[in-house]
């Protein structure tokens, strides 16, 4: 009976220690993909704001060309319909100026 018993619980170790290998192997296969998947979704979150940074600048720099072509339309209406966006900040601060003091030298 003792041969038996010892022949069970020799049974029932092998069950415990292939059952915790197999569970431990899960649990490493487990981690590894989440972090995978976590270094995944880091990247789109840095490529989201890189892109939404991005865009912004390229709203800003419009609006500043556009209200400099407002200021030189309301100074001088005869550039009205002119390509703005060729215009550089510098030459559209020049005219706005250059258009200003010939306004205020006719005055």
């Amino acid at each position: 009976m003792s041969l038996k018993l010892s022949n069970i619980r020799r049974q029932w170790a092998l069950f415990v220690t292939v059952a915790l290998v197999a569970t431990t192997a899960c649990l490493f296969a487990a981690t590894t993909f989440l972090y995978l998947d976590h270094s995944r979704q880091r990247e789109m979150l840095s490529v989201g704001v890189r892109t939404s940074g991005w865009v912004a600048y390229q709203a800003q720099i419009e609006l500043i060309k556009s209200l400099a072509a407002l200021r030189i339309d309301a100074v001088d209406p005869t550039m009205v319909g002119q390509e703005m966006s060729s215009c550089a900040s510098r030459s559209c601060a020049r005219a706005f100026r250059s258009s200003t003091n010939r306004r205020k030298a006719g005055s």
